[in-house]
Order: structure tokens, then C-alpha cells, then sequence
């Protein structure tokens, strides 16, 4: 039998970019209850989207997209959500109020409450760290919005160059070839674009930071520090204590 997928083409989006109410729901379905997996524009490329739960995902998406075993980060769809998650100090929460949604992510320690089996088994982060983002693309976070629940935020890249693939019909076939090396092959959902893809990807910093007042960067991207710096100004040394 065929694996059930859905093709959403970018003609079929709304006027802005976002997903019809129709197309949202088969989406939502083929990731929530069929454990299936979504190929939608993130900010900078095309990623694979998932629910982050057991079943060895991360092997999963490490497989359909010809990968080796590192940390994948989640997409949420605001920083309530993203309070469940993770540890959230008053450097952080203030970043993403203020540079959020955009190309940020925040490398932050993981609750207490979430399970191992969910780092280690989904997210492949064993020293309990979790890259959380808050994405422009307005499918992202419609999709999190429907699933009740952050998802995977992995790029399509190139198998040869591993460059990020902006392109709807490459990234198609690397994906569809990906998921036809599994045992098991699940449904997928594919969404092309609308919107031009940010040129830029994110800035990566940790927080709290091993070294320094309020963030380690990890990678430098679209975000600068002096916005970093300029977004954390007003905080008082009282609040910072408060966070610790």
C-alpha cells in the first residue's frame, strides 16, 4: 500500500504564506496520530518536521536525511510553550520576547520533568540541552499551534554539499528517498513555499552561559550581538539573581 501523503503546493497557500485550514488538519493528523513526518519551509531552507517523542525518532530523521547522530533543536510557537521545556532564565525569556519570532536559538538546559528516554532516544542531546526556536515562518509555528506540541526543526540539505535546500522539488526527492530507506515508511506531508527563505541562518547562543554575564554565542548569524546586548539592557542585577 501507497504511504498517505499530502502535497501542498505553494499556489494553494494563503496570500501571507500560511496553510489553508484543510491542508493544516490532513498535516496534523499525518504527524500527530500517524507518528508521520513533514516536510515544511522553515526560515532559512526546507525542514523535516516531527513530533518529538520515543520510537527512536532522531535514528529516524538521521536516516531519511542522510545525517550523523547530533542534537536536533524543537520550533515552538512562543515562549509559554517553550517554559515547558526548558529552563528559561530572565536573559533568555527576555531574548525571545524581544528577537523572537526570528533567527534566534537558545541552547538552554532541559526540565527536570521531561523524560530521558525523550533527550536521548529524540532529541540526542545526553548532556540535557535543548535548541529552542521561535521561527518566522508563520507554517512552523501554525503546524506547532496544531499539534499542540514543539516539532523536530531539522534542515534539508544537500547529500553532497550539505548546504541547505531552498529548493521545493530537491528537497522533495531527498526527502521521499530518505523515508524509502526506512523499514517502516510513514506517512509524509510536503509543503512548498510561498515566501522567499532568509539568506541568513540563525544566531545559536547558550544561556546561562558557561562563561561571561548573560550568553555564550555559539554561532554567529542574522541576529548581531549588540542587538543581543541592546535586548538585554535594562535587566538589574536584582533580576538576574532572581533567575539563578
Amino acid at each position: 500500500m501507497a504511504t498517505p501523503r499530502l502535497l501542498v503546493k505553494a499556489a494553494e497557500l494563503t496570500r501571507s504564506g500560511a496553510l489553508q485550514s484543510g491542508p493544516l488538519l490532513i498535516l496534523q493528523e499525518i504527524v500527530n496520530q500517524q507518528r508521520g513526518f513533514a516536510m515544511i519551509p522553515s526560515d532559512t531552507c526546507y525542514s523535516l518536521a516531527a513530533r518529538p517523542t520515543g520510537l527512536k525518532m532522531s535514528r529516524r530523521i538521521n536516516l531519511v536525511l542522510d545525517r550523523k547522530e547530533e542534537p536536533i533543536s524543537l520550533a515552538f510557537d512562543g515562549v509559554r510553550r517553550v517554559q515547558q521545556w526548558v529552563q528559561l532564565d530572565v536573559a533568555g525569556a527576555r531574548l525571545l520576547a524581544n528577537l523572537t519570532p526570528g533567527p534566534l536559538t537558545l541552547v538552554c538546559r532541559l526540565l527536570e520533568g521531561v523524560h530521558t528516554e525523550i533527550a536521548d532516544d529524540v532529541l540526542a542531546v545526553p548532556d540535557r540541552t535543548l535548541g529552542v526556536r521561535i521561527p518566522d515562518s508563520r507554517i512552523e509555528t501554525q503546524l506547532v499551534e496544531a499539534c499542540n506540541s514543539p516539532l523536530t526543526t531539522v534542515a534539508v540539505r544537500d547529500r553532497t554539499t550539505k548546504q541547505p535546500v531552498t529548493d521545493f522539488e530537491q528537497a522533495r526527492a531527498l526527502v521521499e528517498e530518505g523515508i524509502a530507506r526506512l523499514d517502516h515508511p510513514p506517512p509524509i506531508g510536503l509543503v512548498e513555499a510561498r515566501q522567499p527563505f532568509a539568506v541568513t541562518h540563525s544566531t545559536v547562543i547558550r544561556v546561562p552561559p558557561q562563561q561571561g554575564r548573560f550568553y555564550d554565542v555559539l554561532r554567529a548569524g542574522a541576529i548581531t550581538e549588540d542587538q543581543l546586548d541592546e535586548a538585554l539592557r535594562s535587566i538589574s542585577p536584582s533580576e538576574l539573581g532572581s533567575s539563578n
